[in-house]
């Protein structure tokens, strides 16, 4: 597993209602011999684009981004996750602020 799958996974962890010890278990069993704890940048990126995400949302839903904005600025604000990452946490945002 690389980098960008190890993020890609973590974000996709948020969503799944864990404790971060439990998400950094989870991200090990996913890359193979690694120890649970050596995943904890990972878990903080991870929370770290859900709240990134749910705020550019908001400024796309007002009016002052639209979608190549917020993308960039989620990959201005959280750099080192994959494009595919990015736009499953600007789609999962969006529907997130919809509330």
């Amino acid at each position: 597993m690389n980098r960008e799958d190890i993020l890609h996974e973590a974000y996709l962890l948020t969503w799944r209602g864990l404790d971060d010890g439990e998400m950094e278990r989870r991200l090990a069993l996913h890359a193979g011999d690694a120890p649970a704890g050596s995943f904890s940048w990972a878990v903080w990126m991870a929370w770290s684009l859900r709240e990134a995400a749910e705020t550019v949302s908001i400024a796309v839903r007002s009016g002052t981004l639209d979608e190549d904005d917020a993308l960039d600025a989620l990959r201005r604000r959280c750099p080192g996750f994959s494009m595919k990452t990015y736009r499953t946490a600007w789609s999962r945002g969006m529907c997130e602020t919809s509330w």
